[in-house]
């Protein structure tokens, strides 16, 4: 069976954020939703990280080998999708992606100003000021343009920005406990976007060195998947076949 590559976004945003990679891509693609947008509905201010995984899991279905690659906050997700779907995951591939210590928190991949933030919400939430969520309106579009490092041109912006893509998302995934000793035992790249700044590069080099996943360092600020998706397109196509070819050797 040809390896899929599963791929996962980040926070804030859904699936669509794909869209310009999977059409470049040749090996076979399976952009998910976390539950609370697109066809997954869910009250994302309740939304736990176990009922998240269990949704992505069943629709990653099959038995085919596959590569997870997660973007941002998507890493997350990582250690417990690698859980649920065993042996099915042979390799994984992070972009500028969260990785915690063990049995440390998403809090721990972030800029201290954006854990404050973070804590400020949810505390506000807890005496009834508001709900405990990302916002659900985008920053406007100057603002947006250097918002992840590179400067995005108009079409970028729109792209970034646009409903589909920009959504209100639960906090409570950064609050959970997490081990990433499964994942260790997998090949694992990292893909260190060195002009990002909504995850600087030194502590992108810190959380590569957590997950023990060897450095791919790229131009690139904190959205390659809209400023180079074809980059982003070949990267995932050489680690899908970097599987298939192992598996032929090994006559599976």
């Amino acid at each position: 069976m040809a390896t899929s590559v599963v791929l996962l976004h980040g926070g804030g945003t859904s699936a669509r954020q794909w869209d310009l990679v999977t059409g470049r891509m040749a090996a076979p693609a399976l952009a998910l939703d976390v539950p609370g947008r697109g066809e997954r509905p869910a009250d994302v201010e309740r939304l736990t990280l176990p009922q998240a995984l269990d949704s992505l899991a069943a629709d990653a279905g099959g038995a085919d080998p596959v590569v997870l690659v997660a973007h941002s906050s998507g890493g997350l997700l990582v250690p417990g999708l690698t859980a649920r779907l065993g042996r099915r995951v042979r390799r994984v591939v992070l972009i500028a992606a969260s990785v915690t210590k063990d049995g440390g928190t998403g809090m721990d991949c972030m800029k201290p100003r954006h854990a404050e933030g973070l804590r400020a919400l949810r505390a506000a939430a807890a005496r009834g000021l508001g709900r405990a969520v990302t916002p659900a309106d985008p920053p406007p579009a100057e603002r947006a343009r250097t918002a992840w490092g590179t400067s995005l041109t108009d079409e970028q912006i729109a792209f970034a920005i646009h409903p589909s893509r920009w959504v209100s998302d639960t906090i409570n995934f950064y609050h959970e406990p997490l081990d990433w000793s499964a994942v260790r035992a997998l090949p694992c790249s990292y893909v260190l976007t060195v002009h990002d700044t909504a995850v600087p590069p030194e502590l992108q080099e810190v959380m590569a060195a957590r997950a023990a996943a060897a450095v791919v360092p790229l131009a690139a600020g904190h959205l390659p998947h809209v400023t180079m998706p074809e980059v982003i397109a070949a990267l995932c196509d050489g680690a899908a076949a970097d599987v298939d070819r192992h598996e032929l050797v090994m006559g599976r």
